[in-house]
């Protein structure tokens, strides 16, 4: 790897002369870089034996998988309640104050700049500390 200014440039490992590789074009070389993701799924057996609970369930059971500092059900038990893996740096006040408002002018807002979504505080063992963080817009996948 080279850092060329603003960006990082991955160079062929395999040619005496180095050259730039991208993701997903084929050098004149042959060379392909490929980019892998990883998730490791803990076996049901596992769950069970270590008693491992679930963040948004609070309950046991079925396959799950890392996430922060506890776990999740491999399948979305709560498809209602979306996690964020790193908080936003900056909320909303224009959400908070959407999300105070009676339910038919928010309803009329959400559809524009997506729902409000107020944003707790859950500890490592995926209990609610009771501590609002702040309220973000959510445009859902």
């Amino acid at each position: 790897m080279k850092e060329n200014g603003k960006e990082v440039l991955i160079l062929c490992p395999f040619c005496p002369i180095p050259h730039p590789v991208a993701v997903g074009r084929a050098s004149a070389c042959g060379t392909q870089l490929r980019v892998t993701a990883l998730q490791t799924i803990i076996p049901a057996r596992t769950v069970h034996k270590k008693k491992l609970v679930c963040f948004k369930c609070n309950k046991g059971g079925g396959e799950m998988v890392f996430f922060n500092n506890g776990h999740l059900h491999l399948h979305d038990c709560k498809p209602d309640t979306p996690l964020l893996a790193d908080p936003p740096k900056n909320f909303s006040r224009l959400a908070k104050f959407v999300y105070h408002l009676p339910t038919s002018l928010r309803k009329m807002i959400e559809k524009r700049a997506g729902l409000v979504k107020r944003v707790d505080e859950i500890d490592p063992q995926g209990t609610e500390t009771g501590r609002t963080l702040g309220y973000i817009f959510y445009k859902g996948a």
